[in-house]
């Protein structure tokens, strides 16, 4: 209800609106544009996530290699604190 009020208030120009309405209005206004802002920013910073995640793919061979030696490294460590 109080939407349909502040945009008709909106519409004439003739008509003094409140200023609490003006505000609520505006407040809406920039609301509206700050969140399409953000997500296209988290967009942005998602997709550069992706390609950087692509980019640094791991290959199958290398990738068994790490987890034989982070195995090793962990073993090692485990046997040093025990």
């Amino acid at each position: 209800l109080l939407h349909s009020t502040v945009f008709s208030a909106i519409g004439s120009s003739t008509e003094i609106r409140p200023i609490d309405k003006v505000l609520y209005t505006d407040a809406n206004a920039v609301q509206s544009i700050i969140r399409q802002k953000r997500k296209s920013f988290f967009k942005k910073i998602r997709d550069g996530v992706k390609k950087t995640f692509k980019k640094i793919r791991i290959k199958k061979p290398q990738r068994e290699f790490l987890k034989q030696a982070l195995g090793q490294i962990l073993i090692k460590k485990i046997a040093q604190s025990g």
